[in-house]
């Protein structure tokens, strides 16, 4: 994450209630402005889902066991998305390209560069004062550097995981798509457009995690430069190859003609003056996330997953915006409630990725055992999210930084720091009676747990949740350290729903004309969880699908 990527004020304020008023549509030179999403209870679009899953009050009704206090304080970024039309007068500026691209992050980017790589024109709207880069490496299955690495998994295995993690509650043909062209885009990407430029290109990891223990699938590359070096390379490519780039001028709302199609977009740049751009070819929406919006976030994600100690997405530009857009079109979304890209090792401090990201000892408020800790990153959030205050503990000895060493394996992170941070933000207890206390369960309880553990260790075998023996390390020797240890949510995933043409699927499930979607503003490929084992998913999905868009919209192929 970058956290000065984006200039923007934000307001802290309480989860957001009351009901929005719908906007008319209305009609101006052949063409309707936007319209209003649905009613929702929270000012924002909703889809097909209102009275059922709201409740009399506006907020979102999600049943939950118990009522949470503390935890991280959400805040609200500006939304840009205007809901009430826009009249023909009040546009001071009409322009037209083959593309207009909603958003410059990595999506909306790459489908810039290849659109303008293909000869057609390219408008780019963003709502921040500079380009969006989230993230440290771009997920693939295949390319070279992967490949040369002999680190290309199989692709059915992957897409047998990826539809198992969603339930099959998905597009397969989207997942399908991913799999099949995402070595292609990564190796575009370093061949026509990086050429070297952000130095050499290496897996983000040595090894597939899946099979010692630990926690992913090598399925991502990184740059000696950085992500957001690769993210700004990209842009450049575009602006070079002739795209025009508007910072500060976020879209607001879709232009739709009278027969359906969406003919473009109204932008609104920083003087307040608003600006139609008409894609002859398509609109892209490529937004990103909603989880600056606090009211969307109450509205359609559980409130276990909103119970995080860290949010570790920089850009309060992140509204929602898009997902707004496209629903005050027509368009579907995905079913609440909708994942969220949730880690494990969230401190109270706010941050995350100390040693507690590795499969250390877990208990809960009662000193109990309750997960086999060599869990994906999100199963292992999920977990924690499931305990009674949607928390647990993570328990390290005297031996910390030995243990680090033994269960990080070939895990991409430098020890000391992992086990500094873990340190800093642990109570360091000098008895299993202060440990007991620091955790707030009984004294023979944690006792108990320890001693069951290291019996299990011993052994070698983990014959209660059925850890990896190589991860099995004692803990037994004074001091001990507690972390208490939240969920830590990086963005939402969810969002309209689209076929893997990145085609945006309105009423019947078929695709509003001239309307796509990328990135973390498109849907159809998460349920439940997002899938950390597949890495690089979010970045790799956004790189690949602009790829493909501007190939297609060129005629390069269908």
């Amino acid at each position: 994450m970058d956290a000065n990527k984006v200039d923007m004020t934000m307001d802290r304020r309480k989860f957001l209630g009351g009901a929005a008023a719908l906007g008319a549509l209305a009609m101006g030179s052949g063409m309707m402005a936007g319209c209003a999403p649905a009613s929702s209870a929270s000012g924002t679009g909703s889809g097909v889902q209102t009275t059922e899953t709201l409740s009399e009050t506006g907020e979102a009704s999600w049943y939950c066991a118990e009522d949470f206090e503390g935890g991280y304080d959400w805040t609200d970024g500006d939304i840009a998305y205007e809901a009430e039309p826009i009249d023909e007068s009040a546009i001071g500026e009409t322009v037209e390209c083959d593309l207009v691209v909603c958003g410059a992050g990595i999506a909306g980017l790459a489908a810039a560069a290849s659109a303008i790589e293909q000869g057609l024109s390219v408008i780019v709207l963003e709502k921040g004062t500079t380009y969006a880069a989230h993230g440290s490496e771009i997920g693939a299955i295949g390319g070279r550097v992967l490949a040369e690495a002999g680190l290309a998994p199989d692709p059915v295995d992957v897409y047998n995981e990826a539809m198992e993690a969603a339930e099959y509650r998905c597009d397969g043909t989207v997942w399908q798509t991913y799999i099949d062209r995402s070595a292609e885009a990564i190796d575009w990407l370093e061949d026509e457009i990086l050429k070297g430029s952000c130095g050499a290109s290496s897996p983000s990891s040595a090894a597939d995690r899946i099979a010692n223990g630990v926690n992913w699938r090598a399925t991502t590359v990184q740059w000696e430069a950085g992500f957001d070096a690769v993210v700004e390379a990209i842009m450049n490519y575009a602006i070079d190859g002739g795209a025009d780039i508007r910072f500060e001028t976020p879209a607001v709302q879709l232009v739709q003609d009278a027969g359906g199609s969406i003919a473009g977009v109204i932008g609104k740049d920083k003087a307040g003056t608003y600006v139609k751009v008409l894609g002859a070819k398509g609109t892209l929406l490529a937004t990103g996330s909603y989880d600056y919006n606090v009211a969307m976030m109450e509205e359609r994600v559980r409130p276990r997953d909103m119970r995080v100690y860290a949010h570790l997405n920089s850009s309060p530009t992140d509204t929602g915006d898009g997902h707004l857009m496209g629903e005050a079109v027509g368009a579907m979304q995905d079913e609440w409630p909708h994942a969220v890209m949730n880690d494990s090792s969230g401190s109270k401090s706010g941050g995350a990725y100390s040693a507690a990201v590795l499969s250390v000892l877990r208990v809960n408020n009662n000193g109990e055992r309750y997960v086999n800790e060599d869990l994906t990153l999100n199963y292992l959030a999920n977990a924690i999210n499931y305990q009674p205050g949607a928390h647990g503990w993570c328990i390290c000895d005297a031996n910390i930084s030995e243990t680090a060493r033994t269960l990080m394996g070939d895990a991409p992170f430098a020890p000391d720091d992992m086990v500094n941070g873990f340190i800093t933000d642990s109570i360091e207890c000098a008895s299993v009676a202060e440990l007991a206390q620091a955790i707030g369960c009984e004294e023979s309880v944690i006792q108990a747990t320890l001693d069951r553990y290291n019996e299990l260790c011993d052994k070698g075998v983990d014959e209660d949740f059925h850890k990896s023996g190589h991860n099995m390390v004692r803990v037994d020797t004074p001091p001990y350290y507690a972390f208490e240890e939240g969920s830590a949510l990086l963005v939402s995933v969810c969002g309209l729903r689209v076929n893997n043409k990145s085609q945006v699927l309105g009423e019947g499930y078929e695709p509003i004309p001239n309307l796509y979607a990328s990135g973390n503003v498109s849907g159809s490929m998460f349920y439940d969880t997002y899938p950390h084992h597949i890495a690089g998913v979010s970045t790799g999905r956004g790189l690949t699908f602009g790829y493909l868009l501007g190939r297609r919209l060129a005629g390069v192929e269908e």
